[in-house]
């Protein structure tokens, strides 16, 4: 399986934008891109597949803003789990933007569950480039001045209009 996806940004801003694993449609606990992070992906979604649970994930190889790879196992009901590796590498283009590859290793073609489970992975990999791609070229707006952690999760978020010195005048809770 192979997914490219072409980007009108510089690889740093793209690389930022698609490993924010807080903007992936897929739940993910312990994500971090850096060499030998092991995570936790699912449930995994494969209804007439006997996959079943959560994916075991763990990132095997790391270049910085160039390329990532990553062990999947899919635990299965019944026989052994599924594993392949994930292989993302990202390329500069002459115009200054960026062009996203993102390859499947490991999997068996021949079976039918894999064949699934490959075409929501491909799905979810969309989605994530499509999305990256649509908030890198529409950012959504700062408020002026930091916002303090309380204020952020009481929503009590101060309006632009009562901002003149560029500091936050939310409630500080600790």
């Amino acid at each position: 399986m192979l997914i490219e996806w072409e980007f009108r940004h510089e690889r740093a801003k793209v690389w930022a934008a698609v490993w924010d694993a807080d903007q992936w449609p897929l739940g993910v606990s312990g994500f971090s891109p850096v060499a030998g992070t092991a995570f936790v992906g699912g449930p995994f979604p494969t209804m007439g597949t006997d996959y079943v649970g959560n994916l075991e994930c763990e990132v095997t190889e790391l270049v910085p803003v160039e390329m990532i790879a990553i062990d999947v196992v899919a635990p299965r009901i019944s026989g052994p789990a599924s594993t392949w590796q994930f292989r993302s590498e990202m390329f500069d283009r002459d115009d200054g933007g960026t062009r996203a590859v993102t390859a499947v290793h490991g999997a068996d073609p021949a079976s039918r569950d894999e064949r699934i489970a490959l075409g929501i992975f491909t799905s979810i990999a969309s989605w994530i480039y499509g999305h990256a791609s649509y908030d890198l070229d529409h950012p959504a707006p700062r408020l002026p001045g930091r916002l303090s952690r309380g204020a952020k999760q009481r929503g009590r978020c101060p309006k632009p209009a009562d901002h003149d010195d560029g500091e936050n005048d939310c409630e500080e809770t600790t």
